[in-house]
C-alpha cells in the first residue's frame, strides 16, 4: 500500500526525524540515484550526517512512503525529545485545529500532549516563540528566556484553545525508539550532561564530539567545566564525562562522600577510548569572557572578566541566554533578597524591563546608604551595566512553569 518515495521527501519529511536512519542503499523515484539517511556520523562504514548517494546499482533497498504523506507541503523542525514543530510551507499559522490530528498522522507521529511540551521538550531546553496546537485543543509554545513578545517568562504557554484560535502550528510527538540513542540534561553556564538511552558510561570518546552535534552542542573542555558550571547550583553530576581535551571530569557542588567527597570538578582518569558519558556546550556559551556569582534563589550576576559595568542593554539578554538562562525580573531579585542573606551585590544590573537594580543586605555609604534593592536607572539612562541572569533552582518542578494565556497578537 505504499509508493516510491523522492530524493526530496526523504530529506523534507523523514530526515528531520532523529530515527531515519539506515546504513543501506534505497531507490528513490527521481533518477539513477540511490541514497540513505544517517543521523550519526560513521565515516568508515557508513558515512556523514546528512542524504547520502550511492552509485547507481539494480538491486538496492528501496524507499517507501504512504500515498497520503507524499507532497505535503510542510515544514518540519525538530525541537527537543521527540517534540517537532510542523508548519505549512506557505508560512506561520496556517493550520486549523481540525487538521492538526491529521498532520502529525502523515508524518508518522501524533499530536504533542501537555506533559510532553513539558517534560520531554522544555525540560530537555527546546525554545520556539510559535503558538502550536497540543493534543486537548489548546495551542502553546515553549521559552526557556523571557521575551517581550513570548510570554515574558520562561516556561510552556498557552496561545488560547481552538475555540477561539482558528489557525496555528501543530507541535507532532514522534517516539524516541532504539535508533535515537543519546539523551541530554541541562546542566547550567551553558554545559550539558549527554549519556547514552542504554545507561551511563556507553560512548566512546571518539564519538563524543559527533553525539554533541546532534544536539546542536560542541564538545566542551575541562576548563570550560571549570569555569563555567561553578556558580550554577544545577551543574552538578556523579558521572565521569569526556571533553575535548582527552580528559574524563565530573562537576560536584555539594560534597559527597560517593561522588569525590567534596565539591569541585573531579577527574576520572582514563583515556578516550574509555566509555563514558560526554559533556556539551552551548556554541555561544564558548568563550564568553564572563565572571558569574551566584547570589541565591536562581538569580546570578554577570559581569565581564574586563571589569563591571561593560555590558549595554541591547546584549543583556543575549548574554544571559549564552549561559543557558534567562535575564532576571524585578520580582526574581526582590524573592532573592528576600529568602537569602548572601543576596547583596553593590553592581547595577539589567532586569528583563529595561531597568536596572541592586541587592544589599546591609547599609553602605556607596551602595544605598541602607539595606533593600535599590534602583539605579533604565537602560536609555545608563547603557552599561552588569546583568542578572535567572535559572530555575533545583527542586522546582512542572508547578513553576506557566500555562497562561498569552494574547494571540504577540504571535
Amino acid at each position: 500500500g505504499l509508493v516510491v518515495a523522492s530524493q526530496a521527501e526523504i530529506t523534507s519529511q523523514c530526515f528531520p526525524f532523529q530515527t531515519c536512519e539506515v546504513c543501506a542503499c534505497m531507490h528513490v523515484s527521481d533518477g539513477n540515484v540511490n541514497v540513505f539517511p544517517m543521523q550519526i556520523p560513521k565515516p568508515s562504514t557508513c558515512g556523514p550526517r546528512g542524504i547520502n548517494t550511492c552509485a547507481f546499482a539494480d538491486l538496492r533497498d528501496a524507499a517507501c512512503i504512504e500515498a497520503g504523506s507524499q507532497n505535503l507541503s510542510m515544514v518540519v523542525t525538530p525541537l527537543k525529545g521527540g517534540v517537532y514543530h510542523v508548519r505549512s510551507t506557505a508560512g506561520l499559522y496556517q493550520i486549523g485545529w481540525d487538521a492538526a490530528a491529521s498532520t502529525c498522522e502523515k508524518l508518522g507521529t501524533k499530536l504533542a500532549t501537555y506533559d510532553q511540551m513539558v517534560n520531554d521538550c522544555f525540560g530537555q531546553g527546546c525554545e520556539l516563540c510559535s503558538c502550536m496546537w497540543n493534543s486537548d485543543g489548546a495551542s502553546r509554545f515553549p521559552m526557556q528566556h523571557a521575551s517581550r513578545y513570548c510570554g515574558d517568562g520562561a516556561g510552556v504557554h498557552n496561545c488560547g484553545t481552538w475555540a477561539h484560535s482558528w489557525y496555528r502550528d501543530v507541535a507532532c510527538y514522534a517516539e524516541l525508539d532504539a535508533q535515537q540513542p543519546y539523551k541530554i540534561k541541562r546542566l547550567g553556564g551553558g554545559l550539558y550532561h549527554l549519556q547514552s538511552r542504554n545507561g551511563v558510561y556507553k560512548i566512546n570518546g571518539a564519538h563524543a564530539a559527533a553525539a554533541c552535534r546532534l544536539f546542536g552542542l560542541e564538545h566542551a573542555s575541562a576548563a570550560e567545566i571549570t569555569n563555567q558550571c561553578k556558580p550554577f547550583s544545577t551543574c552538578e553530576t556523579c558521572t565521569c564525562m569526556h571533553t575535548s581535551d582527552g580528559q574524563q571530569v565530573y562537576p560536584m557542588q555539594r560534597a559527597d562522600v560517593e561522588c569525590g567527597g567534596d565539591a569541585g570538578v573531579h577527574v576520572c582518569g582514563g583515556t578516550v577510548n574509555d566509555l563514558r558519558d560526554v559533556a556539551c556546550i552551548e556554541p555561544a556559551a564558548r568563550n564568553l569572557g564572563l565572571s558569574v556569582t551566584n547570589l541565591g534563589s536562581g538569580v546570578y550576576h554577570v559581569a565581564r572578566t574586563t571589569g563591571v559595568y561593560q555590558i549595554g542593554w541591547d546584549a543583556a539578554i543575549s548574554t544571559c541566554r549564552a549561559l543557558g538562562t534567562q535575564l532576571a525580573n524585578k520580582h526574581q531579585l526582590d524573592t532573592c533578597y528576600s529568602n537569602n542573606n548572601g543576596c547583596e551585590k553593590c553592581a547595577c544590573m539589567f532586569v528583563n524591563n529595561g531597568q536596572a537594580w541592586y541587592p544589599m543586605q546591609t547599609s553602605h555609604p556607596y551602595c544605598g546608604s541602607s539595606a533593600g534593592v535599590h534602583y539605579c536607572g533604565t537602560a536609555a539612562q545608563y547603557w552599561s551595566r552588569d546583568v542578572a541572569c535567572y535559572a530555575r533552582p533545583p527542586g522546582l518542578g512542572s508547578s513553576h512553569l506557566v500555562d497562561d494565556e498569552v494574547s494571540t497578537e504577540e504571535h
